[in-house]
């Protein structure tokens, strides 16, 4: 690949779109912040939505707006963001939190000496937020005994922490509050990442000035067709109205568009960056750039926007 291709592909993976839902969430969670830290009142969300649609990315934002600092009685973390691990129990996942607060020790002590130390490391650091993402981890083992231990235990952990904190994750992720009515309540304001739905006026707009920002980045290149409807309905049943997957099949256009040194992006080009892109398996009634689609969401089982909710 040239160098171009290279900066351009750079571009489209650091760009981060500020389109009215991502900004709400910013905003709210700025908002609780202050609130917490102006009045000592701390809200909890529930933030989920399908993959790729950006939560990871509103966590990334945070940390940069709100950076760790090193100051003269140790470090201060404003916003304290945790992964959950893939096979996560409750044993691992404190210590994955004490990581994240560089606490030497953090494989040391019982469950609940390793709360306390949680809870004193997020005093001392100053932190202001929690973001714990991923969290359709802990609904996929499949245990709802070990749901209910993780709840119970989470619900103990914020009631010492006293700050505002985020649970993300997929869809399914809800499945975790369901066995605990406090923890439930005490998370029951959600803040929803939505695809762009197409069938919606403000959201058929956001999602075609999204791909305008993303086509920005290949400005060298020649560009996809945007004025047309059906031509935007194709890149939405491509995408389904997903951010990274917008993205994804950017990148398989204009690595097509490099190798060959073609000067128009056709339907036949779309199809193929689809297939190497997003799927590689699609039959041509199942492309959304083939003459033969069928118009129906790529939705269901073996389909790549297919997801497990339960």
């Amino acid at each position: 690949m040239s160098t171009q291709l290279n900066e351009s592909i750079a571009r489209v993976r650091g760009l981060v779109v500020e389109y009215p839902g991502y900004l709400g969430i910013v905003n709210t969670l700025e908002d609780a912040m202050t609130l917490c830290r102006d009045h000592g009142v701390a809200r909890n969300y529930l933030c989920v939505g399908k993959s790729g649609t950006g939560k990871s990315t509103i966590k990334d934002m945070m940390r940069i707006h709100h950076p760790d600092s090193v100051q003269q009685n140790g470090l201060r973390m404003p916003i304290l963001a945790v992964d959950t691990p893939a096979l996560p129990t409750m044993k691992n996942f404190a210590e994955a939190i004490l990581i994240k607060l560089n606490d030497p020790c953090y494989g040391r002590g019982t469950a609940m000496e390793k709360t306390a130390r949680i809870t004193n490391f997020v005093q001392q650091c100053g932190v202001e937020l929690i973001i714990f993402d991923e969290l359709q981890h802990f609904v996929d083992q499949g245990r709802s005994k070990s749901h209910m231990m993780v709840a119970d235990w989470m619900k103990s952990l914020l009631d010492g922490v006293s700050v505002p904190t985020v649970l993300m994750g997929l869809e399914r992720s809800a499945e975790l509050l369901k066995v605990n009515e406090q923890l439930r309540r005490r998370f029951s304001q959600r803040l929803p990442l939505e695809a762009f739905d197409f069938d919606d006026d403000k959201d058929r707009g956001n999602f075609i000035g999204v791909m305008t920002n993303l086509l920005e980045c290949f400005h060298e290149y020649p560009q996809i067709e945007l004025s047309n409807v059906e031509a935007v309905k194709r890149l939405h049943f491509a995408t389904n109205g997903v951010i990274d997957a917008m993205v994804r099949l950017l990148i398989a256009t204009y690595e097509i568009v490099e190798h060959r040194k073609v000067q128009v992006i056709d339907p036949d080009l779309l199809a193929e960056a689809f297939r190497i892109g997003i799927w590689a398996e699609a039959p041509h009634n199942h492309n959304p750039f083939h003459k033969s689609f069928k118009w129906k969401r790529l939705d269901q089982p073996g389909m790549p926007f297919h997801e497990v909710l339960s």
